[in-house]
Order: structure tokens, then C-alpha cells, then sequence
């Protein structure tokens, strides 16, 4: 089953966590699965949970990338123990196509940028589209496809075909979809599956991965906890840029079916709309922790409106430097 937890505060997503953490899984040495942002996260609830429980042990603190991998090595047969489409990895791959004249000589783009590069800028270029391509394979599933069936109009897709071509190309993407056949035809057994995952304030979850999570809830328990900066729906909020593009696109008629919300948050939280929206597609079973930030200062004034959804042009703030010895004065 999914349990999808929201929170305008990590200290009230920590304390759900906290509950829940409280129900022993079924057996006594099997490590707690917990999905955290970096390593900051970890080490924070670590404290929290050691100073309110007095414990804090067998936990396996995993990124999303690792996790996913993890689960993959438990349930399928032939699964490696490193993953070879990894950022790392895809750059030493990259790199000798790089090197092949017989290829960037096929794409003048390329062949340009490279003509008398020396080996540090092929490797950095090298590593750049190592990250790029993981980053494709998160978020753009459909140009990986895409490019390994041959339908590459550009450099980028015809290396990639060049790396799929070679050694090992089951990325993450192929042992999705044999996790998700096995699953279905039962020819994985459910029980190899963690007793129970929780991910923790994750950012950046693209639709591929909430697919695999939806799925693997099904058959285990799944706990996402989602630091949401709002009580009120802002899934759908645009920026005045993307309101005048619409409208551009659409005409005026469509203006009436905008709404900004809080400014701040529809320009700058583009990437949270999108995993919110995400979120709430998933058949979960949901809970609220919401509190209203104070507005005693200026830094509570912009959380309150965030929260809200609204901008309140109602304070104008401005500084006053006074330049008495070490002293900062600032007055609203």
C-alpha cells in the first residue's frame, strides 16, 4: 500500500517518520529502507530519531538511484552490482567515441567543437554527457527509446545508440520493465521486496520513478514523505512568463483559467509543481501535517504567503545601514 504524507515542515515530516518507524517490521534484524535527497538528511534525522527514541541503528540510508538498483538486485536474477549507466561510468563509455574520428567526423557539430581539443576538454565534455544521459534516462525515457531503435537525428542520439550498441546496455529503464512483467505474470516473488521503503522529502521525481514506486506499492508497504510548501493546490500555478506565453499561444480567453498564486513559488518551484501534480496521480492514502508559519518577521512574512498562495503587498521593507562599529540595523 502507498501512504503519501505531506508537510510544510521537515521537523513534522521527521516526526510521521518517527511513528511510523515505531511499528517493528516483521523481522527483527531486517534493516529500515529509507530513500534521502544527500547525505545532510540522513545525518540530521539520525540525531532527531537517536535524541527522541534514544536509538537510531539498522538503517540503510539509500539514494533514489541506489535504491532503485537495490531493488532491482533483490528481485531479478543477473542484476550486477554496479551500474553501468551510472554518471561515472557513462563518461569513461563516452569518452573513446569521443576519441573515434570515424564518428564526430558523421556529425560537423561535433567535429568542430572538437577540432583541436585537447584530452582534458574531451574528457570534460565526456563527462558532461554522462550526466546529461542519466539525466535522459530519468526524464526523458521516450528519447532513449527512441534513440536505441535508430531514430537519431542528432550527434547525442547516435552516441547513445554507439553506447547501447556496446557492452552492457541493460540500464535502469529495461530492468524496469522486467521488474514490472515479473510482478505481473508472477514469475517475481513479492516477498523479495523490502517490507517496507520510505522516501524522505525527495525532490525531482520524475513520472518514470513514481511509475516503479506505484507499482512496488502494490506489493509492499511504500511511505513517501513530501515536503509540501503549501496546504492549498498549487500543482497547477503558472509564472507571469509562462501566463504571457499562454497567452501568446492561446489568446486572452485562456486567461481566465490562470492563476499565479504566490509569485515566488510559481517561478521558482517549477520543479516541485511538477512532482506534486505526480504525486497526486498515485492511488495513496493521504495525510496532512500542515502548520501556519509565524509573520513576526519578514523571513515568516514570505513563508506565510507561500503557504497561503497569495501575495500580501501589504509591508515595504527597506534597510538602514548604520555604521556604528560592528552593528547591522534593520527595521521594517
Amino acid at each position: 500500500m502507498l501512504h503519501l504524507h505531506h508537510a510544510n515542515y521537515l521537523e513534522d515530516l521527521a516526526g510521521k517518520l518517527e511513528q511510523n518507524l515505531r511499528t517493528p517490521l516483521g523481522e527483527i534484524l531486517t534493516p529500515e529502507i529509507i530513500a534521502i535527497p544527500g547525505t545532510a538528511i540522513s545525518e540530521w534525522l539520525t540525531i532527531r530519531l537517536a535524541a527522541d527514541t534514544g536509538i537510531s541503528a539498522n538503517i540503510r540510508w539509500l539514494l533514489p538511484a541506489r535504491l532503485l538498483w537495490q531493488i532491482f538486485r533483490d528481485t531479478l536474477n543477473e542484476v550486477p552490482d554496479a551500474n553501468a549507466f551510472s554518471a561515472d561510468a557513462l563518461a569513461w563509455r563516452v569518452l573513446p567515441i569521443l576519441e573515434d574520428t570515424g564518428f564526430t567526423s558523421r556529425h560537423p557539430a561535433l567535429a568542430r567543437y572538437l577540432t583541436g581539443a585537447s584530452a582534458l576538454h574531451r574528457w570534460q565534455l565526456a563527462r558532461q554527457m554522462g550526466r546529461l544521459y542519466e539525466q535522459y534516462l530519468v526524464f526523458r525515457p521516450d528519447w532513449i527509446l527512441k534513440w536505441e531503435r535508430g531514430d537519431a537525428r542528432d550527434w547525442q542520439g547516435a552516441l547513445w545508440h554507439g553506447l547501447a550498441s556496446q557492452g552492457d546496455a541493460r540500464h535502469w529503464l529495461k530492468w524496469r520493465k522486467q521488474l514490472f512483467e515479473g510482478l505481473r505474470q508472477g514469475s517475481v516473488s513479492a516477498s523479495k521486496l523490502p517490507e517496507r521503503l520510505s522516501l524522505f522529502a525527495l525532490t525531482g521525481l520524475s513520472p518514470a520513478f513514481l511509475e516503479l514506486v506505484s507499482v512496488v506499492a502494490e506489493h509492499t508497504q511504500v511511505h513517501i514523505y513530501h515536503l509540501n510548501f503549501s496546504e492549498g493546490y498549487w500543482a497547477e500555478i503558472v509564472s507571469e512568463r509562462e501566463r504571457a506565453r499562454l497567452i501568446v499561444v492561446a489568446g486572452e480567453i485562456v486567461d481566465e483559467y490562470l492563476e499565479i498564486g504566490n509569485p515566488l513559488l510559481a517561478t521558482m518551484g517549477r520543479q516541485g509543481r511538477d512532482q506534486l501534480a505526480g504525486l497526486l496521480q498515485l492511488k495513496a492514502v493521504e495525510t496532512e501535517v500542515f502548520r501556519s508559519p509565524s509573520s513576526t518577521t519578514l523571513l515568516g512574512c514570505i513563508q506565510s504567503d507561500i503557504f497561503e498562495l497569495q501575495e500580501k503587498i501589504i509591508y515595504y521593507t527597506f534597510f538602514t545601514y548604520v555604521f556604528n562599529s560592528k552593528n547591522f540595523y534593520f527595521f521594517r
